[in-house]
């Protein structure tokens, strides 16, 4: 029976995310003393997640606007060698007319 009874309270604080090491504290502070320091650690894991996830989000947004940055520099430079490509065959047609 009293495996039943521990199972059971097992089950009833896990589903109150309550710690069953944190009793000691329980029978030292009011219920809403403790219901507000858990629901301080909940917030506090909370922000860390989130703390972590706008670094992350950070820097993935500064290795995109780099990848973008290369690739409009390359297509800048592959647009100028094509012009200057232009350029240099209309000069060569210019000069095959004159002759």
């Amino acid at each position: 029976m009293d495996s039943n009874n521990s199972s059971r309270s097992s089950s009833i604080y896990s589903e109150l995310l309550i710690d069953q090491n944190d009793l000691v504290n329980i029978g030292k502070m009011k219920v809403e003393d403790y219901l507000n320091y858990q629901l301080k650690l909940q917030i506090d894991d909370i922000m860390n997640h989130m703390e972590k996830k706008i670094a992350d989000l950070k820097e993935n947004s500064i290795k995109k606007k780099e990848e973008i940055r290369l690739q409009l520099n390359s297509e800048i430079n592959n647009e100028s060698a094509d012009q200057e490509d232009d350029d240099d065959e209309d000069l060569s047609n210019d000069e095959n007319a004159a002759n």
